[in-house]
């Protein structure tokens, strides 16, 4: 009984650790995929519209690579200035 339970603990272990790197080159991929995913999400210019207590809609716009962060009364300048801060 002792001796399958071993043998299954090796089976399990070598499956795991297995016959390569191929487990690890996975982990690797997918570590470096999702770290690639999230430095460009962090890079994205950001823009929020914040509804003020009188109603009116102002637009926040923050810029991660240059940390410029500036509030608009319409969308019309927020657009401009999105225009010309990607350029």
């Amino acid at each position: 009984m002792q001796l399958l339970h071993s043998e299954s603990s090796n089976t399990a272990q070598s499956s795991l650790f297995g016959p390569g790197l191929g487990t690890i080159h996975s982990w690797f991929s997918h570590f470096s995929q999702t770290l690639k995913q999230w430095l460009v999400v962090n890079a994205e210019i950001q823009v929020n519209s914040i509804v003020d207590y009188r109603g009116h809609i102002w637009w926040e716009v923050h810029n991660p690579k240059t940390q410029q962060y500036k509030v608009f009364i319409s969308e019309a300048d927020a657009i401009v200035w999105l225009d010309t801060a990607r350029h």
